[in-house]
């Protein structure tokens, strides 16, 4: 921490502050604050703390708990998806931090430590995650991820960064490390030195969280086109929509009524409704509905998508249920237009199956393949949650199937993402083999 020093200068009238600052090696990040005093963050602990010397990249997480691995998409600040050394896709929930939501739920700080942790996972050279069974387990309360110290190397020569550290130096979590890690006095000295400067999750309110009690309404097709006046400050709105499908404990919905976009033409816009881990979303948000809803647009893998969604059936930001048993008509992929101009929506398209993938823990899969008569690669994910389950068994390598399903950006070397939602019944008509 930098001190000044007050110094009187003979007949000029006022006082001037001089730094007094010994050099030092350390990284430093520095901010002025409205009194015009400056308080820095360092990462001190983050360059001293060193990753174990181990041939990582012949190392596979699952089965020696630790290795290098390849990022396939970030979740939020203290979670992201990797595949290991053998394939095995893996969800790591970082150890020793919880930075604030910015997924089910948003609040302040969420998404600049979500955006920090992204940041860094992009642009790294190489990533390491390594367990510490002994002290804190390999998976964490869901039994769905993997519990681990996150590695990266921004350049090939550069040393490996203990991302859950410098999250802490960084004042973006608090430390929940455990007292036997074997980092537990590098975690100390960062969290207490974070603590002391109450920079962010410390005290310090988060310039770009829009805290205002009020749901601003619109609509699907405005939150697509005009995202940067509702995400980047996760301004509250307040939404109207019809629920075209349902996957696990989130929905799809569409506008009820078209916009008429620059071509002159009518545009349904539809958006992704993310619900977490609870059934309270999908309790009211059945499909063929049309309701009217508050939530906070964000992004997810660079998809457009609505989070923080208010459950009360009461009171204040209640939700409303306006019809039931709505007709739904299927938006079919136009092959001709921009595919990223899909994202959020639910589609009908045909796929030639070329893989299927079961989960290792779950009864979950995905199948692989392309758009028929494409050399364009997609994965569709069939969730644990869906009703009635697919019969991974029965899908045919070779065939091809007309799917109804999510449309996103896409994972790893997939060029889009697929996620089947619930049959309304039981002849899969989301999933269904059209041609040999």
């Amino acid at each position: 921490m930098k001190r000044f020093c007050r110094c009187l200068l003979g007949l000029l009238v006022g006082l001037t502050l001089v730094a007094c600052a010994s050099s030092s090696s350390s990284s430093t990040i520095s901010y002025s604050s409205s009194s015009s005093t400056v308080t820095t963050l360092n990462t001190d602990q983050t360059d001293a703390l060193k990753l174990r010397a181990a041939n990582y990249q012949e190392m596979d997480f699952i089965e020696q708990y630790a290795g290098e691995v390849s990022l396939l998409g970030c979740v939020d600040g203290d979670t992201a998806n990797f595949r290991t050394l053998n394939k095995h896709n893996v969800t790591i929930r970082f150890l020793g931090i919880d930075t604030p939501e910015s997924t089910a739920l948003v609040q302040p700080w969420g998404k600049a430590a979500s955006d920090f942790t992204c940041k860094a996972l992009m642009g790294a050279h190489s990533i390491v995650i390594e367990a510490e069974v002994a002290v804190s387990g390999f998976l964490d309360s869901t039994g769905s991820r993997y519990l681990a110290w996150v590695w990266y190397q921004s350049s090939e020569t550069s040393d490996y960064r203990n991302l859950n550290l410098e999250l802490v130096e960084q004042a973006y979590t608090k430390d929940y490390t455990a007292t036997g890690s074997a980092y537990y006095s590098y975690f100390r000295l960062a969290s207490d030195n974070a603590r002391h400067s109450g920079r962010r999750v410390y005290g310090e309110d988060d310039p770009n969280y829009d805290a205002t009690p009020i749901g601003v309404p619109v609509t699907a097709y405005e939150v697509v086109h005009n995202y940067d006046a509702y995400g980047p400050s996760a301004t509250l709105v307040k939404i109207t929509g019809l629920v075209v499908a349902k996957s696990a404990y989130s929905v799809y919905i569409r506008d009820v009524v078209p916009t008429i976009n620059e071509n002159g033409e009518e545009e349904y816009a539809g958006l992704y409704v993310y619900g977490g881990y609870s059934s309270d979303l999908t309790a009211f948000a059945k499909v063929g509905r049309i309701i009217s809803f508050y939530g906070r647009p964000t992004k997810y893998n660079g998809a457009i998508q609505i989070s923080d969604v208010k459950t009360k059936s009461t009171g204040d930001y209640a939700y409303t249920i306006i019809s039931s048993d709505n007709e739904i008509t299927q938006i079919p992929l136009d092959l001709s237009k921009d595919l990223t101009s899909y994202y959020g929506q639910f589609v009908t398209t045909n796929v030639l199956v070329e893989q299927v993938v079961k989960s290792e823990d779950s009864i979950a899969f995905t199948v692989y393949g392309k758009l028929e008569g494409t050399d364009i690669t997609v994965s569709i994910f069939a969730n644990a949650k869906l009703y009635p389950m697919y019969q991974m068994n029965r899908i045919e390598v070779g065939s091809v199937y007309q799917v109804s399903a999510g449309w996103n950006p896409g994972f790893a070397s997939q060029d889009y993402d697929m996620v089947l939602g619930d049959n309304t019944n039981s002849d899969y008509a989301n999933f269904k083999k059209i041609k040999e």
